[in-house]
């Protein structure tokens, strides 16, 4: 097969269409799961962005397209719309790029490499979709990273045109033209129908003006003129000094009489009769018995099979040095300033690797002072943009953190963290303002955080106790895989000494994840917190000695993570938990079962409702996490009076 010659072959071209329109309907009818209507209409869109971007970048046959697995410096696609995978299956297999065509009796079978929306494991698929909206943002990190890099390669964005309603894309569409990515060419298949009708009815809205309006030329394209088409996506493809958006005007399965701008298809399958009846009005014919056999057959190869390895990954560890300066004892310095005087330094060892994504939120993490460098990223108050971007940043061989409070960059974007990690990225996520925000009110208080990230597959939690903690947890997430959630919180905290005077947390100090720290050595019962209350907690252990009691004070920096080394420094086996947290989701909720396994006593303290704002302490006080309270529930714990 010879890409260059086939893309201007019209015979060619219908039969590859009619072709991929049979195995779209065959696969979507024997599977009875999947949009056949949205597949069909959106197949020529793939089929001439695929085959300009292969002539674009001298590539003849299949097996050349296949060298490219490897380079990070050619053509990318994101299929927004996941869901018109078939279409996306049937190109690949009728251009020679797939080993095997189980499309036809495997779509949507669990353990299947052929999903029901695009995933990484797919061939030239560099991000897993499905949830609408979050396409452009991907495709803008993909399109961001080639032009730091100074290549001339492109990044194209496929999408629906239901989903123009989402806010996120917008959001997206801002940042493109912000940061004049040019080699970004934007791709609607507009059919006007969606799942409950035509789009005007349920969301009206004027595409082509909002795009207008963010500083695109916007091309009309019809998709059922072949070579029209080609020429659209050239010239974008040619132009490096616009943002373009083609509005390729589609018809949801063209071809087919009952299915054609019938809602019911975009949906709906076919039944195996009115798949006959469509082979017969495209003139293709198709057995779908035979292949009800195979699919049965296959589905227990498949089901065997939970995980494919995604298409391409560019990410390799990073050697970061350790840190070697450290804040004084007894110093109140905030965590977040740890976070920035870290990203500081970093940049001064390796500025190529490491990007810094803000959310008009840099004075708070003191780092305004890198607004003007290169590897800092303004994307604004675009939360759900931001996360999607630097999650697809990060999988591009490069460290990315990303600040903002813990309610804007946490609970907003929950979805956008989800679909990062269903796509494995390695995005670091550093947030202040959990627990109580103090004067910012209920808006700003976080009280869930710990429940939430549990909640998002393969996370990583970590909540430092001092702003030198921070310093050291910088560096160790920057070296490992995965995405690293870090705690920071708002409140200062004082810098935590050893036995000796020494900061606790020096240079000597190495962070395991997983390891408790000891704040305090006690034999009589321990205090067990994290993160803003480590200060007060010291503080009550200090007002037991006075009472004759010795306490200590422990921290657990990685919740999720809990050595055993825990039972051993809470040996006395009286505890309180003490945690600025909802006391039924944090870490007592984690803990809890095994005390009790352990013959613990125990006692859990944490926040119990929704609090108003005031100075830090007053609500800690009126949420019964003062100082005093602390000391209260000590004695009851070590008097077994709980």
């Amino acid at each position: 097969m010879n890409y260059s010659t086939l893309i201007f072959d019209e015979t060619k071209i219908n039969e590859l269409q009619t072709k991929i329109k049979t195995e779209i309907i065959t696969m979507t009818t024997i599977a009875k799961s999947g949009h056949p209507g949205s597949s069909i209409s959106s197949m020529n869109i793939f089929l001439a962005a695929f085959l300009v971007s292969m002539k674009e970048q001298n590539i003849i046959t299949p097996e050349d397209a296949l060298l490219i697995k490897n380079n990070p410096f050619t053509d990318r696609f994101i299929i927004s719309h996941g869901h018109t995978s078939p279409a996306w299956y049937s190109m690949l297999g009728n251009l020679g790029l797939l080993q095997d065509y189980d499309y036809l009796t495997t779509l949507r079978v669990i353990g299947s490499k052929y999903t029901g929306h695009l995933e990484q494991n797919t061939p030239f698929v560099d991000w897993s979709t499905g949830s609408l909206g979050q396409g452009l943002s991907a495709a803008t990190a993909k399109a961001f990273y080639l032009k730091n890099n100074d290549s001339n390669r492109k990044v194209f964005a496929f999408m629906g045109d239901g989903e123009q309603a989402k806010g996120q894309i917008g959001e997206a569409r801002r940042f493109i033209n912000k940061f004049n990515l040019t080699n970004l060419i934007s791709i609607i298949d507009y059919n006007g129908i969606q799942i409950n009708g035509e789009i005007e009815d349920i969301m009206p809205s004027n595409i082509a003006d909002d795009w207008k309006s963010a500083g695109f030329k916007v091309l009309d394209v019809n998709a059922t003129d072949w070579l029209d088409l080609v020429k659209a996506i050239t010239y974008a493809y040619h132009d490096n000094n616009s943002n373009y958006l083609l509005l390729v005007k589609t018809v949801s399965g063209e071809g087919v009489s009952f299915m054609e701008n019938n809602n019911k298809y975009v949906s709906g399958v076919l039944s195996n009769i009115e798949s006959q009846k469509a082979f017969s009005e495209i003139g293709a014919t198709m057995e779908l018995s035979d292949l009800d056999k195979q699919r049965i057959e296959k589905k227990q190869i498949a089901t065997a099979r939970s995980h494919w390895p995604t298409w391409r990954e560019f990410y390799h560890k990073q050697e970061w040095e350790k840190e070697t300066e450290f804040y004084n004892v007894n110093d109140i310095v905030p965590r977040r300033q740890g976070y920035g005087d870290s990203i500081k330094s970093m940049l001064k060892e390796n500025d190529a690797k490491l990007f810094i994504v803000d959310c008009d939120l840099a004075p708070a993490f003191t780092i305004s002072d890198l607004s003007s460098s290169n590897n800092f990223i303004q994307s604004g108050i675009q939360e759900h943009h931001a996360v999607t971007f630097s999650g697809s940043l990060s999988r591009e061989d490069l460290t990315v953190f990303i600040s903002s409070f813990g309610r804007f960059i946490l609970a907003e974007p929950y979805n956008q963290h989800l679909l990062n990690a269903l796509n494995k990225t390695n995005l670091k996520t550093f947030f202040s303002h959990v627990g109580f925000a103090g004067e910012d009110g209920p808006t700003h208080h976080f009280t869930s955080f710990i429940s939430l990230i549990r909640s998002i597959p393969d996370s990583h939690l970590l909540i430092p106790a001092d702003a030198n903690q921070v310093k050291h947890i910088v560096r160790y997430v920057a070296n490992n895989k995965g995405n690293y959630f870090i705690s920071l919180g708002r409140v200062p905290t004082k810098i935590l000494s050893d036995t000796q005077g020494n900061p606790l947390f020096g240079e000597k100090y190495i962070f395991q994840e997983g390891t408790t720290d000891v704040l305090k050595e006690g034999k009589d019962g321990t205090i067990v917190t994290y993160g803003s209350l480590t200060n007060r907690a010291i503080e009550a252990a200090d007002k037991m000695k006075d009472l004759n009691f010795d306490i200590g004070v422990v921290s657990v920096s990685s919740p999720y993570k809990i050595n055993d080394d825990f039972w051993e420094k809470t040996s006395s086996k009286k505890v309180v938990i003490y945690e600025e947290h909802d006391v039924e989701t944090g870490l007592g909720n984690i803990l809890s079962l095994e005390l009790q396994k352990r013959g613990y006593t125990y006692s859990l303290m944490g926040v119990k409702g929704i609090y108003p704002s005031g100075f830090y302490d007053d609500i800690l006080d009126m949420s019964g996490l003062s100082v005093n309270n602390l000391v209260e529930n000590i004695k009851m714990v070590i008097t077994n009076n709980v």
